[in-house]
């Protein structure tokens, strides 16, 4: 073989990895997709094993332990921390290349504010259930507040009167789910699929009869938004699985906890989308 041919095959060959490489970080493409892609992406182009940080609080559904022990089943290089709701503060989630929002029902607002900062830096999100559904005014909010007021005109007198009228995923919902809140589902619900083409669903029934908790949610108009399943309670439909795009960052919503699901297969999904390194 004559070293121009060689010389052309090579660039080729940098050419197609670059082109994997541009395909999988846009998701039109997924690394566990292709024979070997996989081990070529995380190794030479990621160079670092993926960390997950898991936000939880005192009260919602989902269960912490099993989700963690599910995502480091489906793939043991991952790094998972559990971090308390009450422990956020501003930059602590900016290493990190997924956070996920399960049993954390109940958070304060400055606590809201830290993953905003996060998913307006780019970040990456799975919200779970009712997670971030009761939001409240503590203390260690007014004070902050106070401090911010003296360079925000007003920023204490709003907080305070946002606090009063907040409902469900508040503000938080309205500008990155675009979704309202409307309860939480104890019985068992059917789980169809809107999008069966759709990644996060590969491999999964629709009409499964399922006992699951779950969250009810209204949606909003969002042009950036998948709605990839839904779940039905008699005669009722609500989302199930959301892929939304819109702040820069990507959000995956799932209206029950995938730790309950107890389905590999869906897990990994979810995680080779989100994280795959």
């Amino acid at each position: 073989m004559k070293s121009s041919d060689v010389v052309g095959f090579l660039v080729f060959l940098f050419l197609v990895l670059v082109l994997l490489f541009v395909l999988t970080k846009t998701r039109v493409i997924y690394p566990s997709s292709i024979p070997f892609w996989q081990n070529v992406y995380c190794n030479v182009f990621v160079q670092h094993n993926g960390r997950i940080a898991i936000i939880y609080g005192p009260d919602g559904i989902g269960n912490i332990n099993n989700l963690t022990t599910m995502i480091q089943q489906v793939n043991p290089n991952l790094v998972v921390e559990p971090i308390s709701v009450s422990s956020l503060s501003t930059g602590l989630l900016s290493d990190y290349d997924l956070v996920v929002l399960d049993h954390a029902k109940t958070v304060s607002f400055t606590s809201v504010l830290d993953v905003e900062n996060y998913l307006n830096s780019g970040g990456q999100l799975l919200w779970i259930g009712d997670a971030f559904s009761n939001q409240v005014l503590t203390a260690s909010d007014l004070a902050y507040a106070k401090l911010v007021n003296q360079t925000q005109p007003f920023y204490y007198e709003n907080l305070s009167a946002q606090a009063k009228k907040q409902i469900g995923f508040g503000s938080f919902g309205s500008n990155y789910l675009f979704a309202s809140f409307l309860g939480v589902n104890f019985y068992n619900v059917t789980f169809n699929i809107d999008a069966p083409n759709n990644y996060l669903v590969s491999g999964l029934k629709s009409g499964e009869n399922l006992g699951l908790d779950s969250a009810l949610i209204n949606l909003y108009s969002s042009p950036a938004q998948t709605r990839v399943a839904d779940i039905a309670i008699g005669n009722q439909t609500y989302p199930a699985v959301i892929i939304e795009k819109s702040v820069g960052s990507v959000i995956v919503y799932t209206a029950f906890p995938p730790e309950e699901y107890n389905s590999s297969v869906f897990m990994s999904n979810i995680i080779n989308y989100l994280v795959p390194c």
